[in-house]
C-alpha cells in the first residue's frame, strides 16, 4: 500500500491527476484497499490539478468505506472547497470539527480563514483568529494576514487596523503582505491618513514595499486627491526599479486627471504595457481638464483601434474635452458612435453635449439632442435647459423662446420641480 500511496502522490506533484485516479480504482478494485494516506495523495493530486470536485467528493467517499479523516484529510477538504470557491462548505466543516473536540493545527486554521477571505466573511475570519487561542494554536503572520484580506475585501478598515495593531502583543513582526492588505482596507475606506501611516511603518521596519504595496499607496492618495504624492510615489517605483502594476498605472493617471497634468498623463499612459478601458479614460480626462480636446480624441481613436471597448464614462469624457474645446462636430460623431456601440447615453452626456453649442450655428442640432433627452425617457434638469437655450440664444426663434420661458416662469421654476414625461415643453417639438 506505502509504494503504490507513494506513487500516487508521485503523480500529484507531476499533475497527471488521471494516472493518479485510475491506480486509486484499480487498487479498489484488485487491492491493497486504500488506506487514508491513500486518500490523502489522491486528493493533493487533485487538488494540485484543480479538480476540486474529485477531491471534495473523495473525503464524502473516505467516510462511506469505513474510514477516519486525520488532519492530512481534513486540510486537503478544507483546502479543495476553498479552490473550488465553495467557502460556505470550508466554513461548515470546520464549524462542525470544532464541536467534536478535533485537535486542529495552525495550517488547518490558516486555510479555514483563507476561506472565509475568499468568501468575503469576515466576521468568521475574525472567529477563526480569535478561536486559535482558545484551542491552544499560536496564530502566526499568515493567519493574521489571511483576517486582514478579509476586512479588507468587505471594506472593514476598522477591524483591519485592530488585528493590524494586535500583530507586536503576539509576538509577531508585520510582513510586508500584512502592511499592503491594511493599507488596502484604509483605501477602500478613504482613509489616506492611516494609509500613509502604515506607509512610513514600513520604512522604519526596513521593509522594502513591493509592487503590490505600491499600488495600493498610489490608489489611496489618489483617493484622497492627494495627487501630488500618488506621482511621487509612481515615478519613485522606477528609481526603485519596481515595474509598476496595472492598478499602479490607473491609479497614477487619475490622480493626473485630477491635478490636471495632461503631460504626467501622457507619459504615464505611454509606459501602459497594455492600456485598459480605466487608464484610457482618466488619460481622456486629464486631457479634458487641460482643454486637449484634440489629444483626448487621439486617445479615444486610438482606444477603437486597440479594440478596447470605451464605456459610458469613457464617452462623456471625451465629449466633455470637445465641448470645452465648441467642436461641436465632434460631439455629433461621438453621440452616433455611442448609437453604433449600442452605448445608451446618459443625462449628463446630453447636457455634457449641449455645452459645446453655445453661440454656434448649429442650433437645429442641438435641439435634436434635447428631443433625445426626451426620446430616451430621460428628465431634463435646469442644466439641460440651459445648455438648449444657450444654443438657441442668438437666434431669432432662440431670444423669442427665452422671453416667453421667463414671461412664462417656466426657466426658474426648474430649481422648483422638475418636468415630467407626460408634459414636456415645446422646446421638444422644434
Amino acid at each position: 500500500v506505502r509504494a503504490l500511496t507513494a506513487l500516487i502522490a508521485g503523480h500529484g506533484r507531476g499533475r497527471r491527476w488521471r494516472q493518479a485516479l485510475d491506480l486509486f480504482h484499480c487498487m479498489r478494485q484488485k487491492g491493497p484497499q486504500p488506506t487514508v494516506s491513500t486518500f490523502n495523495a489522491l486528493m493533493g493530486a487533485c487538488t494540485r490539478s484543480q479538480r476540486w470536485e474529485i477531491a471534495a467528493g473523495l473525503f464524502t467517499l473516505l467516510q462511506n468505506d469505513g474510514l477516519w479523516p486525520d488532519r492530512f484529510t481534513y486540510s486537503a477538504v478544507i483546502g479543495s472547497f476553498q479552490k473550488g470557491r465553495r467557502w460556505a462548505h470550508a466554513v461548515e466543516l470546520v464549524q462542525q470539527l470544532i464541536t467534536t473536540g478535533f485537535v486542529f493545527d495552525v495550517v488547518i486554521c490558516n486555510t479555514a480563514i483563507s476561506a472565509c477571505e475568499k468568501g468575503n466573511i469576515w466576521t468568521c475570519a475574525i472567529d477563526f483568529l480569535r478561536l486559535m487561542s482558545r484551542i491552544w494554536v499560536v496564530a502566526d503572520v499568515v493567519s493574521h494576514n489571511s483576517a486582514i484580506s478579509a476586512c479588507e475585501k468587505s471594506s472593514r478598515w476598522e477591524q483591519a487596523l485592530v488585528i493590524f495593531n494586535s500583530i507586536p502583543s503576539a509576538y509577531l513582526k508585520p510582513d510586508v503582505v500584512t502592511h499592503s492588505a491594511t493599507m488596502s482596507a484604509c483605501e477602500k475606506g478613504h482613509r489616506v491618513v492611516e494609509a500613509l501611516a502604515l506607509w512610513r511603518n514600513m520604512h522604519m521596519t526596513n521593509l522594502r514595499p513591493d509592487v503590490v504595496a505600491f499600488g495600493t499607496i498610489i490608489s489611496a492618495c489618489h483617493k484622497g486627491s492627494w495627487w501630488g504624492l500618488a506621482l511621487h510615489l509612481f515615478f519613485q517605483m522606477a528609481q526603485k526599479r519596481i515595474q509598476p502594476s496595472l492598478v499602479a498605472h490607473g491609479a497614477a493617471i487619475s490622480a493626473c486627471e485630477k491635478g490636471h497634468r495632461w503631460r504626467e498623463a501622457s507619459q504615464i499612459l505611454g509606459r501602459l504595457p497594455e492600456a485598459d478601458v480605466i487608464a484610457c479614460t482618466a488619460a481622456i480626462g486629464a486631457f479634458e481638464k487641460g482643454s486637449k480636446w484634440v489629444q483626448a480624441l487621439d486617445i479615444h481613436r486610438w482606444m477603437l483601434f486597440q479594440a478596447i471597448s470605451p464605456n459610458l464614462l469613457t464617452y462623456n469624457a471625451s465629449i466633455n474635452a470637445c465641448a470645452k474645446g465648441r467642436c461641436w462636430s465632434g460631439v455629433l460623431r461621438l453621440l452616433r458612435q455611442m448609437s453604433e456601440q449600442d452605448l445608451q447615453p446618459d443625462l449628463v452626456s446630453h447636457n455634457v453635449a449641449l455645452s459645446a453649442f453655445e453661440n454656434t450655428e448649429a442650433w437645429q442640432e442641438a435641439t435634436d439632442i434635447f428631443a433625445g433627452v426626451w426620446g430616451q425617457g430621460l428628465r431634463p434638469d435646469e442644466i439641460t435647459f440651459s445648455g438648449v437655450l444657450d444654443a438657441l440664444r442668438i437666434r431669432p426663434e432662440g431670444r423669442a423662446l427665452l422671453r416667453q420661458a421667463m414671461d412664462s416662469g417656466m426657466y426658474t421654476s426648474l430649481r422648483m420641480r422638475p418636468f415630467t414625461q407626460q408634459s414636456p415643453p415645446e422646446l421638444a417639438s422644434m
